[in-house]
């Protein structure tokens, strides 16, 4: 029955840590698809005029450094939901004052909202993938799994030591 139960125990921590991993590599792979397009919308914003490019240069700035600082390192669990939207927020809202004229300016400032809208997805998935998503229940039970494979090798040590 131990030798069953320590099997059993074995896959699921094995598991887990796959999973664990797996997150893991999803969040680097977000950041940097979350990344990517901040440098094209500071680029493409010198088309509206050095008012809002400068504006919209500073807000890119202020979005990367707070993932960096905040949200990467900590998880985003100890902020406030709206204190997690502040820098992207401000993204979209210096994004909607600006008023397209012409042609070019109209292509730029679609291209735009489509990368916002691109960095917001990837936002998600970053955010969904850093959570904790342990049931409680699974935690007490690699607790309890813990205890009782450490009794059973306890118990062993001890057989072996006595039958010599």
């Amino acid at each position: 029955m131990y030798a069953t139960f320590g099997v059993s125990y074995a896959i699921i921590l094995g598991l887990l840590v796959s999973h664990g991993q797996t997150r893991r590599d999803s969040v680097s792979v977000s950041s940097v698809r979350e990344a990517a397009p901040l440098v094209d919308i500071a680029q493409a914003v010198k088309v509206f005029g050095p008012d809002s490019a400068d504006s919209l240069r500073m807000a890119c700035v202020a979005y990367a450094e707070h993932v960096k600082m905040n949200e990467r390192t900590t998880g985003d669990s100890k902020q406030q939901p709206h204190e997690r939207h502040v820098h992207f927020g401000q993204l979209w809202k210096i994004v909607r004052r600006i008023e397209p004229v012409g042609a070019k300016q109209e292509a730029v400032y679609r291209s735009m909202l489509n990368l916002l809208e691109y960095i917001a997805s990837e936002r998600y998935d970053r955010l969904a993938a850093a959570g904790d998503h342990m049931s409680p229940f699974l935690k007490v039970v690699l607790l309890i799994g813990a205890g009782v494979l450490f009794c059973f090798c306890g118990s062993l040590e001890c057989r072996t030591t006595d039958s010599t």
